[in-house]
């Protein structure tokens, strides 16, 4: 492991780890498998920190069509990058080993049981999931909002560390048809992701930005003599998104809501249609492609960019935020 963050402290880390695993690997005859495995790291610092993280996955073959599936594991981190978040978006981060500190040790527990069919061209493979993590962190300014003296932008540089947890659980759907010249796949997600901190809106839970409720993809293409067409639609749920607008400075975080700062950005729609053309000659195949980008064309944006300015009595500042709007979550 190593770490050179360019910071005020030009941090300079260099940890050596070993991790030996052993794993024991059982089947018979293509209809079983089972696997268990334990990873283990031992870190030869000044206070040496160990961990085990066990885990396991099972496969059953039913009959010659469908096939179940699961699997657990348990992953610990004591590696732990610490962001120090300035006003105006500016951050400094540095790395830490957690064990043994007031950092703690990041502990994720996932599982999922899944099944899978094929018959005749057609597939579907489907999992539920669900992922527990302990020890996430948040280091934020301790006052929220912006300085509300005018010749100090950067007037508030007071951190609070928040430890909590945080909760992944939801389905995954895929399906896939194939006959001669023609291919679909359907895709459907399902994911609802919460965080909860204990000295945070009184430990309410909060959805995080994996909270992508849901999540469609449907793909289809055909193939006739030199022609190729095909058609991708993706929709997305809208995520939530902190409300910057509603963080004035000098107030409780204690006193918040989570109603009150955080909002839902619109769903996401896209459809592109495309079309090629194969032209064969002496000298090698020539390709003529044509698409069409996002039909729909409405309200269809990759990110959520906010721009805002900050006036002080000799400085302005300018900054930006910017938040994914698309992306399958964790399966």
């Amino acid at each position: 492991f190593k770490a050179n963050a360019i910071s005020t402290l030009r941090q300079d880390l260099q940890v050596p780890v070993w991790t030996p695993y052993w794993g024991l690997t059982y089947r018979y005859k293509e209809v079983v498998k089972l696997k268990l495995g334990m990873r283990a790291a031992v870190i030869p610092v000044e206070n040496p920190v160990s961990f085990i993280s066990p885990r396991s996955s099972a496969f059953l073959k039913l009959s010659e069509w469908i096939s179940l599936k699961t699997s657990a594991s348990i992953n610990q981190q004591f590696f732990r990058p610490i962001e120090l978040e300035r006003q105006l978006g500016q951050s400094t981060s540095a790395n830490v080993i957690s064990a043994g500190r007031n950092i703690p040790v990041l502990r994720s527990a996932q599982g999922t049981f899944g099944v899978q069919m094929k018959q005749s061209g057609f597939s579907l493979n489907g999992d539920l999931f669900l992922r527990r993590n302990t020890g996430i962190l948040e280091q934020v300014l301790s006052v929220p909002g912006l300085s509300d003296i005018d010749n100090e932008v950067f007037g508030n540089n007071t951190y609070e560390l928040f430890q909590g947890s945080n909760t992944v659980a939801g389905f995954d759907l895929t399906s896939s048809f194939e006959k001669k010249n023609f291919y679909g796949l359907l895709s459907y997600t399902y994911t609802k992701s919460e965080d909860s901190f204990p000295k945070l809106f009184n430990g309410q839970a909060i959805v995080d930005q994996n909270n992508r409720l849901n999540q469609l993809n449907f793909f289809t293409s055909y193939t006739y003599n030199s022609w190729s067409f095909a058609s991708t639609y993706v929709y997305g749920s809208g995520i939530s998104t902190l409300d910057r607008s509603s963080l004035p400075s000098d107030v409780d975080r204690a006193n918040f809501q989570p109603s009150d700062l955080f909002t839902q950005l619109p769903d996401y729609n896209r459809w592109d249609l495309s079309a090629s053309y194969r032209l064969p000659t002496k000298l090698g195949d020539f390709h003529f492609d044509f698409s069409i980008i996002n039909v729909l064309d409405y309200r269809n944006v990759n990110s959520e960019i906010d721009i805002y300015t900050v006036q002080g009595s000799n400085q302005n500042s300018l900054a930006a935020a910017q938040v994914e709007l698309l992306g399958r979550v964790w399966t």
